[in-house]
């Protein structure tokens, strides 16, 4: 079956339609997300979290994931981390942080969660974080799926859970 010239401009608008309704960009972005040690922001960010491991526990082990993404439109890259640690992480999970850039090089933790381990060492077993389309006060808000869903709305200066 081939389209009328009349129709193709109808069914491009109609595409586009239906790709800006979608409530969630479908690109998890655990898959995406870098090793934070090799990273020296990141190490900036977290140098009390890395000195405390060191210092404070035998294992001295401390694994960071990170993701940069601009939540709020800005036009400057904001960072979402997930942290392991014997200090941030027990039978409650990993901490996963949300660090918003002021657009002057500094980064405010505007969430501080525990999430169940989205990082599993089987990769089968990986939750999936979602940024939505959709905000909430300027900003977008975040889906993590893993054994409990959780949903992150922008609200008085910090993501919080389902408003």
């Amino acid at each position: 079956m081939r389209l009328n010239k009349f129709y193709l401009p109808i069914f491009f608008l109609f595409c586009l339609f239906i790709a800006s309704c979608t409530n969630y960009n479908k690109t998890d972005i655990v898959k995406k997300m870098n090793t934070g040690l090799e990273n020296e922001l990141i190490r900036t960010i977290y140098a009390n979290d890395i000195q405390d491991v060191y210092e404070m526990t035998n294992s001295k082990h401390i694994e960071i994931w990170y993701y940069e993404t601009d939540l709020n439109d800005d036009g400057y890259n904001d960072i979402i981390t997930i942290v392991r640690s014997p200090l941030r992480s027990g039978s409650h999970g990993d901490s996963f942080d949300i660090w918003i850039n002021d657009g002057y090089g500094e980064y405010d933790e505007v969430s501080s969660v525990s999430v169940v381990k989205i990082l599993a060492d089987n990769p089968e077993y990986n939750g999936k974080i979602y940024i939505a389309n959709k905000k909430t006060n300027g900003f977008r808000n975040i889906d993590i799926k893993c054994d409990n869903d959780i949903n992150l709305m922008y609200e008085n200066g910090k993501y919080r859970y389902g408003l």
